[in-house]
């Protein structure tokens, strides 16, 4: 089917991507969808995304880059118009990082599977995500030991040093940590019951060492969305000379931490909730090859001449 062929086809069908993207999206509650309904039918650059304050900051972000890169006002047809030069041109000016431009590429494979009723093999819908090239993601590990937290906790004021803890502490993602109440903590066990926002999977229950309890009690509910905790925490850390460190690279070091300092593999991936072990051994491998490289220097130093 030639390019214009297809573009007439999505163009006579009037999708609008924004709609069809919304509704692709998971953990939205009822009555979210139901203001997702009632603005079905504008476009992505709408005040959509904004309605639906409850969605994960990931997926807002998603949303949100989608808007600025493909337009306000655009839809499926606009896909078809674009082939793999412009495609790479966009990749080239997108500004972050890979894993984001690969949800959204993920994201629009979703959308326009589920507009040409599962189809995953549709003509058009290969046409439009054959064109759009992945790029390549590389396992995150951020640099900063454990006393480093403290310093950002320092600069952060008074009344908002408790929210870092809490995702040091759980190994929580932003979005779960937000949808947290006080009822599902389990004060008797110290575990948490945690409302799941991005699998099946990571509806689950977690536990809390005895020592963070308190804070963890203190700072649920959050009383800061994901904009101000993200502002906050982007300030403490300049502030403190810490570079490099999202609020997200705090689940990431719940896990090195933890596998540091001695906890089997497996127990890290059941914190992390994470859908196979190979999602958890980039913390492990991490231990592994310093384990190599001391044993490789020791060995190096021992026949040292002089020694």
């Amino acid at each position: 089917m030639p390019r214009a062929v297809r573009a007439q086809y999505l163009r006579q069908l009037g999708v609008r991507i924004g709609t069809e993207l919304a509704t692709g999206l998971e953990g939205v509650s009822g009555s979210e969808w139901r203001a997702l309904r009632a603005a079905g039918e504008h476009p992505i650059g709408s005040a959509v995304y904004q309605q639906l304050d409850r969605l994960t900051p990931s997926r807002r972000h998603e949303l949100r880059r989608a808007v600025e890169h493909l337009g306000a006002d655009a839809t499926v047809a606009d896909l078809v118009r674009m082939d793999d030069v412009d495609w790479q041109a966009v990749a080239d000016a997108w500004g972050t990082s890979s894993a984001d431009w690969n949800h959204v590429r993920r994201m629009l494979a979703a959308v326009l599977t589920r507009h040409f009723h599962g189809d995953s093999r549709h003509d058009v819908r290969r046409y439009v995500i054959d064109a759009i090239p992945l790029q390549p993601e590389y396992a995150r590990v951020p640099d900063m030991p454990p006393r480093t937290i403290w310093s950002i906790l320092e600069k952060l004021p008074p009344f908002a040093r408790q929210f870092p803890l809490v995702l040091v502490a759980t190994g929580l993602r932003i979005g779960e940590y937000e949808r947290l109440e006080p009822h599902h903590l389990h004060h008797a066990s110290h575990t948490i019951d945690v409302p799941g926002t991005k699998t099946e999977a990571s509806h689950d229950t977690i536990s809390v060492a005895a020592e963070l309890w308190a804070d963890v009690v203190a700072a649920v509910p959050s009383p800061f969305r994901y904009g101000w905790m993200r502002r906050l925490f982007r300030q403490a850390c300049e502030e403190a000379g810490v570079s490099g460190i999202t609020l997200h690279d705090l689940r990431h070091c719940h896990a090195q931490w933890a596998v540091d300092n001695g906890a089997d593999e497996r127990a890290v991936m059941a914190q992390l909730r994470h859908r196979s072990i190979a999602m958890t051994r980039r913390y492990t491998r991490t231990r592994d090859t310093a384990g190599a490289a001391s044993a490789a220097a020791q060995h190096v130093l021992a026949s040292r001449p002089g020694r």
